[in-house]
């Protein structure tokens, strides 16, 4: 099987609509950034952890809430692995499209502290936000109170400037036969073979137990 991306090539993301080449080179810009806040350590010596989740999906709210913080503490800030974010959208969960816009958008333009206060809005209010008929409101709120520029962000989110990011993802979910989330798929240093993953919100020993197999 093909191996996921430690980054993204953002030059091999399909141009979006626009009406200006420096309206292309500007959200070329904005996904290069994205796409860094949403990484976490790059050292290819490491083994990296590729979690897949939708914002709107209530097992990857629980995760969220109940590990999150203790998978970047024990494994990611101190230095033993690499973690990457990636959107993988389902369809029958309303507004999760939208929400990794969202949260995608906050990355480009507050940097990783953005990323990640938009993903605690995203999954603290999830109720919220899924029960609006237009979340852009919601989330250009959640926008303010982080401190993050409020007309481009809202620019961001009416353009689609974050779409072939997220298609992007959805691709390298293909690629690694991911079909729900949260999905955690892990690669050690140079492996291609992403067949040792597993999905749901399982407790951390099961992070311990995968990475010895890819290392």
């Amino acid at each position: 099987m093909l191996a996921l991306p430690a980054a993204l090539s953002i030059s091999a993301l399909p141009a979006t609509a626009q009406t200006a080449a420096d309206s292309s080179i500007t959200d070329v810009e904005l996904m290069q950034r994205a796409d860094a806040a949403r990484m976490y350590g790059t050292d290819t010596t490491r083994a990296t952890i590729h979690e897949f989740v939708d914002f709107a999906c209530s097992t990857c709210r629980a995760f969220y809430l109940e590990r999150s913080d203790s998978l970047k503490v024990k494994y990611v800030e101190s230095g033993e692995v690499n973690l990457v974010i990636h959107t993988f959208v389902i369809p029958r969960l309303m507004r999760g499209y939208h929400a990794a816009e969202a949260a995608f958008c906050a990355g480009a333009l507050a940097g990783r502290d953005g990323f990640e206060g938009m993903q605690r809005h995203l999954f603290t209010d999830q109720a919220d936000w899924r029960a609006m008929r237009d979340p852009v409101p919601g989330f250009v709120a959640y926008a303010d109170e982080l401190g993050i520029p409020i007309e481009p962000f809202r620019d961001c989110l009416l353009r689609d400037a974050m779409a072939p990011l997220i298609m992007a993802d959805m691709r390298t979910a293909g690629l690694a036969r991911v079909t729900g989330t949260p999905t955690f798929v892990f690669l050690g240093p140079g492996q291609t073979n992403t067949e040792h993953q597993f999905y749901g919100n399982e407790p951390m020993v099961m992070f311990d137990q995968f990475l010895a197999r890819v290392r």
